[in-house]
């Protein structure tokens, strides 16, 4: 009898343990189909984003592109069709940077070039950069300078893209006449930066998530900004890079919004995932317009598979002076060496048949010297940093990635033929 209740419980207890094990496995499934719908549908909404973001200045630079060819505008409307343009492609190439630039702080890939730099030059600089924008919106944009300056050591171009990026953030929410204010301070051991403003403020629920990737405040198709929700993202992968933090304050909606980057003043406290310098230079980043560069007499090989981007170059270099051909593919590029020998070589990478790996192949195995050191540059929209690594060590000087500033390709080419 008692063999039997014991049977009994057992079995008993084998089925609450079945029952148990049965509850915890639906919830567990329930949890990560919750997560999963949740994931695809942040996925959706991103990719939405994207395609409004990339089409939205495109429509721009497309319609002007029309308008222009059909009529003749006067130089008053032609200039601002120009303007336009070019403010919308430059939007363009900065969206798809900072795509580029959250996947490589995902992958763990981002290169940084350490250099000791004065914190109120690069401030300076990027307050300079957005001095157009506040102007435009009547925006008092102002600095406050509370400590002697400081030395960092640091990778320049990336702390005037964090700062560039806050200010950015901080005259996208506040209003017409409003007013964003810097404040860089220091103590014992490290520099502070402060972008303050006294716009839309941020909501409770939201300054946990401030700081997400893809997570904006209002994602939906009445939202009054812009963007892709990767510029803080960005802001805070970078100043971990740096050794530093960024940290946000609000008062709530409508009471303005503080955001604090902290940087150490030692290297030694810099993040140990910091790897080889950029070769790219400006990563398409606002910077401020070159000095004008003379490239007179200065023969150069454009290699370029697209009729339209070689004949771009080809205008462009020779305004500045440079006497220029254009090659459409490697075989057509290795002809034009066997009578017209350039100072520099402008490749694409990806063409048909042959590419310019090839192509950069063939020209350092030429027996003559003259051909097989000539200068190189590979012009590619390949801009991930393994492509510039792979550039460099198959035989490139350089790799800049498309689109291509023209400016910044001239001094490019004046410092590789002249590095003094």
């Amino acid at each position: 009898m008692f063999e039997a209740i014991g049977s009994e419980i057992g079995q008993f207890m084998q089925r609450q343990r079945a029952e148990f094990e049965r509850e915890r496995l639906l919830t567990q499934e329930m949890t990560l189909r919750q997560q999963a719908e949740r994931a695809s549908r942040l996925k959706d909404e991103f990719l939405a984003t994207v395609s409004h973001e990339l089409r939205t200045p495109l429509n721009s630079i497309l319609g002007w592109a029309q308008i222009m060819r059909r009529e003749s505008l006067d130089d008053q409307k032609r200039e601002a069709a120009l303007e336009t343009i070019f403010r919308n492609s430059r939007a363009q190439a900065l969206l798809i940077d900072d795509l580029l630039d959250m996947s490589r702080l995902i992958t763990g890939n981002f290169p940084l070039n350490l250099v000791p730099t004065s914190i109120r030059s690069v401030v300076e600089a990027a307050v300079e950069i957005v001095r157009p924008q506040a102007g435009s919106k009547s925006i008092d944009l102002t600095t406050d300078f509370r400590s002697d300056d400081v030395d960092i050591t640091c990778d320049s171009e990336r702390v005037q893209q964090i700062v560039w990026n806050l200010l950015v953030n901080a005259m996208k929410f506040t209003p017409e006449g409003g007013e964003v204010r810097v404040i860089v301070d220091t103590s014992d051991d490290h520099v502070s930066i402060a972008v303050r403003d006294n716009g839309e403020g941020i909501a409770p629920e939201f300054l946990p998530h401030v700081f997400d990737r893809f997570r904006q405040a209002d994602s939906t198709s009445t939202r009054q900004h812009r963007g892709l929700g990767l510029g803080l993202a960005i802001v805070s992968n970078l100043a971990e890079l740096h050794g530093g933090t960024v940290s946000v304050a609000s008062d709530g909606l409508g009471q303005g919004s503080e955001f604090t980057l902290r940087l150490p003043l030692t290297k030694s406290n810099a993040s140990e995932s910091v790897i080889a310098e950029d070769i790219a230079g400006s990563n398409g980043k606002p910077s401020s317009k070159p000095d004008s560069i003379s490239l007179k007499d200065i023969r150069v090989l454009i290699v370029e598979d697209d009729p339209d981007a070689a004949e771009m170059l080809r205008y462009a270099l020779g305004a500045v002076g440079a006497q220029t051909r254009n090659a459409y593919s490697v075989a057509e590029a290795i002809n034009s060496l066997g009578e017209w020998v350039p100072n520099v070589v402008l490749s694409d990478i990806t063409m048909p048949d042959e590419d310019g790996y090839s192509l950069i192949k063939r020209i350092r195995g030429m027996q003559t010297p003259e051909l097989a050191d000539i200068p190189a540059i590979a012009l590619t929209a390949m801009a991930r940093s393994e492509d510039g690594d792979r550039a460099i060590s198959s035989g490139f000087h350089l790799h800049i990635p498309k689109p291509v500033d023209i400016d910044e390709l001239t001094k490019a080419i004046t410092t590789l033929l002249d590095p003094h």
